[in-house]
């Protein structure tokens, strides 16, 4: 299943932690926050 999410609202401290992360895993922002919610997602919450 796909789901196409249009708009996101982060906290700035959220987006700048999710940024650098992406940015040290050599990832595009987009893909980090699909990891970060598929692993959400799989813990249940």
């Amino acid at each position: 299943m796909e789901v196409v999410v249009s708009t996101l609202r982060w906290p700035v401290e959220v987006y700048r932690e999710l940024k650098a992360k992406a940015e040290q895993d050599g990832k595009s922002i987009n893909q980090t926050v699909v990891e970060c919610v598929k692993a959400d997602m799989e813990r249940g919450r």
